[in-house]
């Protein structure tokens, strides 16, 4: 391959606001992307101008015609410059990482740090859990029940399981709306759906993947390292009710360790980039 294959990356999720922050602190790459972004809206506006002089003095039906075909040519414009976006983007990614360099992040290990996290991972996407509470996939698992010829006491064990199944779907929805975590090693990122490149369904394609996947992002916390219990939580706000904004955060605590999807002490990272 090229002298620069290295580089080659698939990425999974781009965060592009701290992307640019990162960037514009380092070497003013925020710049370099708004100079970008009005030069093709320029010429975009040219464009617009041009048809609106040419159809002016024509006849209504016909001027219909032309709009139609100028709104067309924005639409094209639109796709063209998410294209030249997403090239830029993900040049600048790597550019980030050599100004930074990784061999250093690796050893970022405090709060407020930028780090770099990898090695085999896992993903946790709670909305499609979530999601199992609908009456069509009831409906074609209890027909699975009957036709494995399951006796009372299994059938209600395996109805009860699934209950659990959803509603702790729900609840993680609730308490973390439209995202995804991902954890690597000791750390657990939180992912933005709208940040990422990959759809539900094309996420669980990557459920037991061996590949190492690699997360460049800030170190903002780490999981509680006191003891939880969920009676405690509320005997705590009982107690003092000043505790109550509190809550939140140390609810999300007790059930990611509870599900074991988390350990205490593990980082919790908000992500620029993850990638392959």
């Amino acid at each position: 391959m090229g002298k620069n294959s290295k580089d080659n990356k698939e990425i999974i999720y781009l965060d592009t606001i701290e992307l640019y922050s990162s960037l514009a602190q380092i070497d003013h790459g925020l710049i370099e992307s708004i100079q970008s972004g009005k030069k093709n809206s320029k010429e975009a506006g040219s464009s617009t101008k041009k048809s609106g002089e040419t159809d002016a003095g024509l006849f209504k039906l016909i001027q219909g015609s032309l709009q139609l075909a100028t709104t067309n040519t924005h639409s094209n414009l639109s796709s063209e410059q998410e294209l030249v976006n997403i090239t830029f983007n993900d040049y600048q990614l790597n550019r980030l990482l050599n100004k930074l360099g990784v061999g250093k992040l690796n050893n970022n290990s405090k709060q407020g740090d930028l780090t770099i996290k990898n090695g085999e991972f896992e993903i946790y996407d709670f909305s499609s859990l979530a999601n199992l509470s609908n009456e069509t996939f009831e409906n074609f698992i209890n027909l699975i029940m009957e036709s494995a010829d399951s006796n009372n006491e299994e059938s209600n064990d395996f109805k009860k399981g699934l209950d659990i199944i959803k509603k702790y779907g729900q609840v993680m929805t609730d308490l973390l709306p439209e995202t995804v975590l991902l954890k690597v090693n000791n750390s657990i990122s939180f992912l933005k759906t709208s940040c990422l490149r990959m759809s539900n369904s094309q996420l669980q394609l990557l459920s037991g993947s061996k590949r190492k996947i690699h997360v460049l992002g800030v170190i903002e916390n780490e999981v509680s390292n006191e003891d939880r219990k969920l009676e405690s939580l509320f005997e705590e706000i009982g107690d003092n009710p000043g505790l109550i904004t509190k809550f939140v955060p140390d609810f999300n605590d007790f059930l990611l360790i509870q599900s074991q999807i988390a350990q205490k002490k593990d980082k919790l990272v908000k992500p620029v980039a993850v990638y392959f």
